[in-house]
């Protein structure tokens, strides 16, 4: 599958991608703090039908992030994420700014929005981080990173309106 940006284009390989997501844990099963306890319940939410579609075309579980972490919270009971996530594929086509172009402007033309919440773009090389066993050794991975406002959806109240 090809996503295409304004200023570049990722190439996933979506088959080798879900076959990789069936055998890693749930961002729940990693960590017990409560930041990690609420995204995997609450991102499908986040990203709404078409992000969970796109997520699903590029074999990504979404409850399955390589990594999320809390940003800051919102009094409308949101809670801005940050999350990545690895993928089987490679940037084919990039274009750096150019002297005329703000890097602000470059960089909302490396990313996509999904939905009204949340917004990805990707980096490889050394922009990848954090590598399950099943991306290493692979020089063809890329990472999605993914910033949203994720609902609260744990019982009680959220811990991360009070920092």
């Amino acid at each position: 599958m090809r996503l295409d940006f304004e200023n570049f284009s990722v190439e996933i390989d979506a088959d080798a991608t879900c076959r990789a997501y069936e055998g890693l844990r749930r961002t729940d099963e990693k960590c017990s703090c409560d930041g990690c306890q609420n995204f995997p319940l609450a991102i499908g939410e986040a990203l709404g039908e078409e992000g969970r579609r796109l997520f699903e075309s590029m074999g990504v579980d979404p409850a399955k992030a390589m990594e999320a972490y809390v940003n800051l919270a919102r009094d409308e009971g949101t809670i801005l994420y940050g999350a990545w996530y690895h993928l089987f594929g490679r940037i084919e086509r990039r274009v750096e700014t150019v002297p005329d172009v703000t890097a602000a402007v470059w960089g909302r033309d490396r990313e996509r929005w999904i939905g009204d919440n949340a917004h990805i773009f990707f980096a490889d090389g050394e922009g990848v981080q954090l590598k399950e066993d099943v991306f290493s050794g692979r020089a063809e991975v890329v990472q999605m990173e993914l910033l949203a406002d994720v609902p609260w959806v744990m019982d009680g109240p959220n811990p991360y309106l009070d920092e």
